[in-house]
């Protein structure tokens, strides 16, 4: 009677001791499938996007001769603060250089600026019932607002000393549509098109912070 209650007693005590353990393993694995399916964007959500932008706007000089240049790298960051709107910044950089090497201008220029963007996944499946994943894609309109700094310098002789070098900049404003697609609840990528930081295409990866 002893060893059965014996028996007892330490199999309800193992029992009671797996029960917190077997709940906290259910209760992650039910938080780790609801971040799984949770929207790729909404409210409080930190997005950063890095990438390489294409089809520079106005840096057709026209130069003669050899000419080489950097692919214009470009980061953004997005804070939800509605379900659709998020608003934050971007930074981007671009260099080149024209002509022989004994007479060759350098180029090196800086963008940065503001951004809000509308994110319309959620509107375009209510208002035209398309279906789309909001798991896995954010369409989404956006509008920059910046400023480009860029410094000439001429490393040649054969204009004067006041003419090797010169800084000047411009202000950036113009809309942009892209899409962003997760292939991970938190990475992916990303692919814009139109007035961005420096061209009219840019893509690249996409992290959800």
């Amino acid at each position: 009677m002893k060893s059965s209650l014996t028996i007892f007693l330490s199999f309800f005590l193992l029992m009671s001791s797996i029960e917190p353990i077997v709940a906290q393993t259910e209760n992650k694995a039910a938080q780790a499938n609801e971040e799984a399916a949770s929207p790729v964007f909404q409210k409080g959500d930190l997005m950063l996007n890095a990438g390489f932008s294409f089809g520079l706007i106005g840096y057709g000089y026209g130069y003669l001769g050899s000419r080489s240049f950097s692919i214009p790298i470009t980061a953004n960051m997005g804070y939800g603060i509605t379900d659709e709107i998020s608003i934050g910044g971007y930074v981007g950089y671009y260099g080149a250089s024209y002509g022989p090497s004994n007479s060759r201008y350098r180029l090196s220029n800086f963008s940065f600026g503001v951004q809000g963007t509308f994110h319309a996944t959620p509107l375009l499946n209510e208002a035209l019932d398309l279906g789309i994943d909001e798991t896995k894609f954010d369409y989404y309109a956006r509008l920059i607002l910046g400023y480009e700094t860029y410094s000439w310098k001429y490393n040649g002789t054969f204009f004067s000393e006041e003419l090797r070098s010169d800084n000047d900049g411009r202000v950036v404003f113009g809309p942009v549509l892209g899409v962003r697609y997760l292939f991970k609840p938190t990475i992916g990528v990303y692919i814009e098109g139109g007035r961005g930081a420096y061209g009219w295409l840019t893509m690249g990866a996409s992290f959800k912070l």
